[in-house]
């Protein structure tokens, strides 16, 4: 799920000056600030109540559209967790992740944000969409808390400031390598793209069509679909019509339900998707799902992944599904753990530590953190073949 996402990072979020344009967005971003700074009484505790484990608070859409992946990724959070803890914590001390349901709401978003910062005194933090990137991680960067955003890494992350940190795919590269597979691969000149109304969404469909149209092809049709809007017949008969040779379609939502309408409708041509098709959704969909493309980072073939694979079956009990997600919450937790053994338990050495990170060898990939704060490496394309994800290029 756009959160996502170094130097470009020279327009800090918080670094607010006369000359800001003031738009819808900024302002309501600068609204949930307030709440963090003038609110932050309600929350205060005395000095000497701080508490004596280490402390990490992570903002997850637990209920809701992206309850999915959440979950995925709180699992990778648990089970790294418990290995830190069985292998002597930190230094001695007991680590601790404080996960809380932010329900995809900004308000509620902002009012966990702030209780992590002023009564539950974390030394870090995780978030995952992009609202709580966003919202979150203005409140944490505030504060002078770190915080690493789990979904995706993009410039616009990058310019949130510099506690603001992403280890998800580099969005530019998702819209990059789909538009020149369009093109090179399979042929393509025309293209229809479907979004949903949802920022990373949005954002990556904006680039494909930037990049599919400075390399020859061009896009004959633009649609959008809001989350939980599961019909897509109307779409889908509009899409006929403009005989495209590619459908590109980075659905953050009901994804079974298009792919499902799209074979009734008898629309055969490829489809692209990048990112959001999960294992769990090739078992639950089977056949529906067959002969998808989709840019990714995953590789499940990945030595790393394996390993995770079995940790994931020793704790849980069943075979690890949506790979990424939980490979890419394992890591967060590596990393901060990482970074306390090493620097101990100050926000800002913990920032200056992450800024060093050099080919960390994590679950979801090797990890090296950019001047801007992203760790952004390029995706690779898969084909969905035989119900498992195929590299094809």
């Amino acid at each position: 799920m756009y959160l996502r996402t170094g130097g470009p990072g020279a327009h800090r979020l918080f670094n607010l000056t006369l000359s800001i344009r003031m738009t819808p967005r900024s302002l309501s971003a600068i609204s949930l600030l307030f709440i963090y700074l003038f609110g932050s009484i309600a929350y205060a505790a005395p000095a000497d109540d701080r508490p004596t484990r280490i402390r990490i608070g992570a903002l997850m859409p637990l209920t809701g559209e992206f309850a999915m992946p959440a979950s995925a990724f709180r699992e990778g959070i648990e089970l790294a967790l418990e290995h830190v803890n069985a292998t002597g914590g930190i230094n001695g001390q007991r680590l601790e992740v404080l996960i809380e349901d932010t329900r995809s709401d900004p308000k509620t978003i902002a009012s966990i944000a702030s209780k992590f910062v002023h009564l539950d005194k974390v030394i870090a933090a995780i978030t995952t969409s992009y609202p709580e990137t966003e919202i979150g991680g203005g409140i944490f960067q505030a504060a002078k808390i770190p915080s690493l955003a789990l979904w995706d890494s993009s410039p616009q992350i990058d310019s949130m400031g510099d506690y603001v940190f992403a280890i998800g795919p580099w969005t530019p590269s998702d819209a990059e390598v789909s538009a020149g597979f369009a093109i090179k691969q399979l042929k393509s000149r025309k293209a229809v793209v479907l979004n949903t109304v949802e920022h990373w969404s949005e954002l990556v469909a904006d680039l494909f069509e930037k990049e599919f149209s400075e390399h020859g092809g061009s896009v004959v049709g633009r649609f959008k679909h809001n989350p939980g809007e599961s019909d897509f017949r109307t779409i889908l008969s509009r899409v006929r019509a403009l005989n495209p040779e590619v459908i590109y379609a980075p659905l953050a939502s009901d994804v079974l339900a298009f792919h499902k309408q799209r074979r009734d409708a008898g629309i055969v041509i490829p489809v692209i998707s990048s990112g959001i098709i999960s294992d769990e959704h090739v078992r639950q969909g089977g056949v529906i799902l067959e002969g998808v493309f989709q840019s990714q980072i995953a590789d499940p073939s990945r030595t790393e992944t394996q390993e995770l694979a079995r940790l994931y079956k020793s704790k849980f009990g069943r075979d690890l599904s949506m790979a990424w997600y939980v490979a890419t919450g394992f890591d967060s937790v590596n990393l901060y753990a990482s970074a306390l053994r090493k620097v101990g338990a100050s926000s800002e050495r913990i920032k200056d530590y992450l800024y060093s990170i050099q080919d960390f060898p994590g679950a979801a990939q090797s990890i090296t953190i950019s001047p801007g704060g992203s760790s952004p490496y390029l995706v690779n394309m898969f084909k969905i073949e035989n119900g498992t994800f195929k590299r094809v290029m």
